[in-house]
């Protein structure tokens, strides 16, 4: 058997449920009332894992060196830890109870290149440092005041960070191949328009030098003007 779907079913526990299923290729468990997933047989051919709408409360990937696409959306999650994990190219992990990214920080390289954090509660992002695949970055919806800890990402295409706490986005600067960053809805994040006052009184913010920077190398940067007074 290589494919399996039992979502939207009451299920609260998995343990040895699949543990023969080692041939496994993709499992739906999304829409369940699942807290855990150790009865998920480890070292499978797993690669598409869906488990979104769940009790998950924590979760490690090590188990599953061939998955590459994880869905855990809508669940209770505080950790994840992708440490020794080997897979992944898209994890989508919105709407849960993370606080921050120390679960992504790796001591191997792996190709996740899409990542979905939005709707969480993440203040430090310094655990997606050592991501070098990533391209496209979803963190709408947080905590987020300081983005230093993308700087190490050569390859971001595509980043959203609007509904966050941003002061400074200095290092936006420095993505080569960045396309798309959505910045709206950061009000600690000046952007005044000196087309409407007076820089002798209000200078033109670094943001915005920063945004016109972007938008001359040919970046759709989204952000709304914010004035400080």
């Amino acid at each position: 058997m290589r494919n399996l779907d039992l979502e939207e079913n009451q299920i609260t526990d998995v343990a040895t449920l699949f543990f023969d299923l080692t041939e496994l290729e993709k499992l739906r468990l999304d829409n369940n009332r699942i807290r855990s997933i150790s009865g998920v047989a480890e070292e499978s051919k797993l690669k598409k894992l869906f488990l979104h709408d769940n009790n998950l409360s924590s979760l490690d990937l090590r188990g599953f060196p061939n998955v590459w696409d994880v869905s855990l959306e809508n669940n209770e999650l505080s950790t994840i830890n992708l440490d020794g994990f080997s897979g992944a190219l898209i994890i989508s992990a919105y709407n849960n109870n993370l606080t921050s990214t120390a679960g992504f920080k790796l001591s191997q390289k792996i190709h996740l290149g899409k990542l979905s954090l939005a709707e969480n509660k993440i203040s430090n992002i310094e655990g997606l440092r050592d991501l070098e695949n990533l391209e496209i970055i979803d963190l709408r919806n947080n905590l987020v005041s300081d983005i230093t800890g993308l700087s190490n990402l050569p390859s971001l295409e595509t980043l959203s960070l609007y509904y966050n706490r941003l002061t400074n986005i200095d290092v936006l600067l420095k993505f080569d191949q960045l396309e798309t960053v959505y910045l709206y809805g950061n009000p600690d994040l000046i952007t005044n328009d000196d087309k409407t006052y007076d820089e002798t009184f209000y200078p033109r913010s670094q943001a915005r030098e920063v945004i016109e920077t972007l938008k001359s190398r040919g970046v759709m940067v989204s952000f709304e003007i914010v004035n400080p007074y």
